[in-house]
């Protein structure tokens, strides 16, 4: 006998939602946020479109989480270390996650809530 046991439901819907996020980030790196559609995201994820927006809320929602736009902890220093660290930051970015980083890159200037959603973050960092 088989003893191949399925993965759990939890499990499953972690898969789904991973499998979303990373045709999000590549249709956004390759389209930008104006021509991806959800239609599009979920035909990449191989899933039913509402599924997108059962997970996410809204396109929006989507490319806020795909591109993970939240900062990345308080930054602290003088003013040249700060602009050392975002500078890293943005370095390793673009090194380690390059989709992602051209996913932001390409929307923000195409897609005011991109941009925004950028400015937003920039600003919270440069508050720090």
């Amino acid at each position: 006998m088989n003893d191949v046991r399925r993965p759990t439901r939890a499990v499953q819907r972690q898969q789904t939602a991973a499998r979303i996020l990373a045709a999000a980030r590549l249709l956004f790196s390759e389209n930008g946020y104006d021509r991806t559609t959800v239609r599009a995201v979920a035909a990449a994820a191989h899933v039913d479109p509402r599924l997108v927006m059962h997970y996410f809320g809204s396109k929006a929602a989507l490319f806020h989480q795909a591109m993970d736009l939240s900062t990345t902890g308080e930054i602290s220093g003088t003013p040249d270390e700060v602009v050392e660290h975002v500078l890293a930051s943005l370095q390793a970015s673009l090194q380690d996650e390059p989709v992602a980083s051209l996913a932001v890159l390409r929307s923000m200037l195409t897609h005011p809530d991109a941009a925004a959603g950028v400015r937003e973050n920039t600003a919270q960092q440069l508050d720090q």
